[in-house]
């Protein structure tokens, strides 16, 4: 609970499937003195920041594989609680594909079978 001098801010976060995420980092930064503090997640995805001045937050939450939830302008007032859900959403990826010029035609584990350019230079045309 807040004290009357004080905001607090709390809340979970989890990732886009609903799981909590543990690790993750919450900063805020009060956007009119510059102070900032930070709170990671418990295992649950909790976190709580109390004793916060009253005044208009930058809020950044942050796990590395994530895209990062960032929020300017949250009003926290003396002596409330401000609960948060914050979804974070995972950052798309691309596959790329590397070759590579071998000297012997090999077998892989997946069974597919690369050919070297001597070996194909010796199939029948």
């Amino acid at each position: 609970m807040a004290s009357a001098e004080h905001a607090t801010f709390s809340g979970v976060i989890q990732d886009q499937t609903g799981t909590r995420l543990p690790g993750v980092t919450v900063t805020v930064r009060n956007e009119v003195a510059k102070s900032e503090r930070a709170a990671v997640t418990d295992i649950q995805g909790a976190f709580a920041l109390a004793a916060l001045e009253e005044g208009s937050y930058r809020v950044e939450v942050r796990l590395e594989g994530l895209e990062p939830a960032i929020v300017s302008h949250l009003a926290l007032k003396n002596g409330e609680v401000t609960r948060a859900k914050v979804v974070l959403r995972f950052i798309p990826t691309e596959s790329i594909v590397v070759g590579a010029i071998v000297n012997d035609p090999i077998t892989s584990s997946s069974g597919t079978t690369v050919f070297t350019q001597e070996l194909i230079n010796k199939l029948p045309m």
